[in-house]
């Protein structure tokens, strides 16, 4: 015998699965079939849905019956269905079943067999479902295919269709003259447009903007504009921050939203093989992918404190990017009252990675201050970044202060009469316990074979001993840190700034030009020129270089800000590193 499978899903009112729910099929009257020489009784059968609300069951579908019969579907707590199953389907839903092959002759060819589903003919078409849809298929819609009943018309007599028809005359002839008068205007109109067309080339000239154009779509609201919109958890949210008195943008990066105006940020990538917390202090160490590659600092080491860049204002996994703050406030950071107060100024820490500490260690780098703290272990500290790296200025004293110590003057000298200092020679003084001996009776019982025996020894330790010379010339020229107020816009350097520290004070930004060693023997000193800097101001300093090259891979000068440090050292012939 011929079977259709009949599937499907039952959802609930709410659209969520209705698991084992019980749909009947019952054959309503006799059903016959030649293709297999059988008769098929009225009977049923049942299927329960699965957990996801699903079902599937095989049921006669007439056949090669010439009598058709209506199958009628209940599902549990539902008014029965009665449809006539298509012939030769071999499968078919059961919301297409119940919805196209109604067993009313809606959808489908085949005759209703059950009496209810007929019109009766003693209610004259009262008991017609939608007279609307009947009236438009036997084409008498009132209003559309035929004309409403109105008692006006009903009223109309012939003359007073003759005095329309004149009156529909007479107004064929005004709205020809009207016709004239609209030609006139088109003139003007037209005389008009070209006037606006030269007004619009004018205004062109004058436009901040000539041709603006827009790529994408944007989406504007009461709350803000959304320069990526449809895109849920990607960003691009515009808004107004009353708090902060400016526009939050929506970075679409776990939930980091910048301050527009009063933060900076980069966005990094974390490829120290461990996940990266936020308010960690971070530094600069390559790039993958257009993206700086960061690493954790640490002030134990100048290479570790060098080039530092930021805190991180999110979590950062492993192998991930994320945003770093450059300057302006990090939150969502466990600042205890009991270690910070607000207002603390807080530096790199030298035993951490990572971390700050309200202690300056040996190598300073400023992180910034704290704005607000937290209490109890919870996340409500705010920090403000703001980073001043004293890196340069630390390895600057480690390579003076030996240099410093070789040329150090006497601590109170006292200069009778004129004397000069040459290299290494030294200056008598005859100050007890200084430039003579002290008496002592230990040295009066000194015999002479004491004394020779120790001068024997003294000579042979010396020829295993060599002793540098100091280089007078080393430093001669200048003092060994010569520290020059820069207050104008430019500055050229010169061999006399060797050592020196500028410091940078005019709020404008100074050019520093680095001249050429055909202009400036840098090539010709004894030791490789280093020149220190300090940006004191608001002006934040620019580089000109022509025919130099100068080694910047960490961005420093792109990175600084009011109270930086940075120092260029000479490398070799035309090559500078910035450090």
């Amino acid at each position: 015998m011929s079977t259709t499978t009949i599937t499907g899903t039952i959802n609930g009112v709410n659209n969520t699965a209705l698991a084992n729910k019980w749909i009947t099929f019952r054959l309503v009257q006799l059903g016959t079939d030649s293709g297999a020489t059988a008769t098929v009784a009225q009977s049923v059968d049942s299927v329960q849905t699965d957990a996801n609300g699903d079902f599937s069951i095989d049921v006669w579908n007439n056949g090669d019956s010439g009598k058709t019969s209506v199958l009628e579907i209940t599902i549990d707590g539902s008014k029965p269905e009665s449809v006539i199953i298509p012939a030769g389907t071999a499968s078919i839903e059961l919301w297409d079943l119940i919805e196209n092959e109604q067993a009313d002759n809606g959808t489908s060819e085949q005759l209703p067999v059950v009496s209810e589903l007929f019109l009766r003919k003693s209610n004259n078409l009262s008991d017609v479902s939608n007279k609307v849809t009947a009236s438009q298929n036997l084409d008498l819609e009132v209003g559309v295919d035929v004309q409403a009943h109105s008692a006006i018309l009903d009223a109309t007599t012939a003359s007073f269709t003759t005095a329309k028809d004149t009156a529909i005359s007479t107004n064929a002839t005004n709205i020809s003259g009207n016709a004239t008068g609209i030609g006139y205007n088109l003139t003007g109109i037209t005389i008009n447009a070209t006037d606006i067309a030269t007004n619009a080339t004018n205004i062109a000239l004058k436009a901040p903007i000539a041709s603006p154009t827009f790529t994408g779509t944007v989406n504007t609201s009461a709350t803000g504009i959304d320069f990526n919109p449809g895109v849920a958890g990607n960003g691009g949210e515009l808004s107004w921050n009353n708090t902060e008195k400016t526009l939050n943008l929506v970075t679409g990066s776990d939930n980091v939203t910048i301050q527009i105006g009063q933060e900076v940020v980069l966005y990094c990538r974390n490829t120290t093989g461990v996940q990266m917390t936020d308010g960690q202090v971070v530094k600069v160490v390559g790039s993958q992918g257009n993206n700086p590659t960061i690493a954790l600092a640490q002030a134990d080491t100048v290479a570790n404190a060098r080039g530092v860049i930021g805190v991180a204002t999110q979590i950062i996994p492993n192998n991930s990017n994320g945003f770093i703050s450059l300057i302006g406030k990090v939150r969502d950071l466990t600042l205890d009252s009991g270690t910070y107060a607000e207002g603390d100024l807080v530096y790199l820490s030298d035993t951490v990675a990572g971390a700050i500490t309200r202690v300056r260690p040996d190598i300073g780098v400023e992180i910034g201050r704290v704005i607000a703290t937290s209490t109890g272990g919870n996340n409500a500290g705010v920090l403000e970044v703001s980073i001043n790296s004293e890196v340069a200025v630390h390895e600057l004293e480690q390579e003076l202060l030996p240099l410093i110590a070789l040329k150090a003057p006497l601590a109170s000298p006292n200069f009778t009469n004129s004397a000069s200092i040459d290299g290494d020679t030294i200056l008598a003084i005859n100050a007890i316990g200084v430039d003579v001996q002290q008496h002592s009776s230990i040295l009066d019982d000194t015999t002479a074979s004491f004394t020779t025996a120790i001068a024997l020894a003294i000579t042979d330790n010396s020829a295993k001993v060599t002793y540098p010379s100091a280089d007078s010339t080393k430093l001669a020229g200048y003092s060994p840190i010569a520290i020059i107020t820069e207050a104008t816009t430019a500055r050229s350097l010169a061999l006399t700034d060797i050592g020196a520290y500028i410091r940078l004070t005019n709020a404008a930004s100074c050019t520093i030009t680095l001249p050429a060693n055909a202009t400036v023997a840098w090539a010709s000193e004894t030791e490789p020129p280093t020149i220190y800097f300090r940006v004191a101001a608001a002006g934040i300093p620019t580089l000109s270089n022509a025919g130099v090259t100068v080694n910047d891979p960490l961005g420093v000068i792109a990175s600084l800000a009011e109270g930086s440090n940075f120092e260029l050292q000479w490398v070799a012939s035309d090559v500078w590193d910035i450090i």
